[in-house]
């Protein structure tokens, strides 16, 4: 699952260095999660024989739930204006 993410990332620009320079702190946490949420749908339907369905469902719950965390802990150290 991690290399599927890491892909999805890397084809978003999220691995260079000036994209991430150039984009807010909640910016990189809601394009991390999308490319999470696709990843996450893709490598259990493609790889471990989920359905479509129950893959979505368990990708949107899981990644709100890190989306939450993420934000929260941008806010508390004072990484978002």
């Amino acid at each position: 699952m991690h290399k599927t993410i890491s892909a999805l990332q890397r084809d978003a620009g999220l691995h260079d260095p000036v994209t991430l320079r150039n984009q807010s702190a909640l910016e990189n946490i809601h394009q991390n999660a999308e490319m999470t949420r696709q990843g996450m749908v893709d490598d259990l339907v493609n790889n471990r024989g989920w359905e479509r369905g129950n893959a979505e469902d368990f990708a949107n719950r899981k990644v709100a739930e890190l989306q939450t965390e993420a934000e929260e802990f941008a806010l508390k150290n004072g990484l978002c204006n």
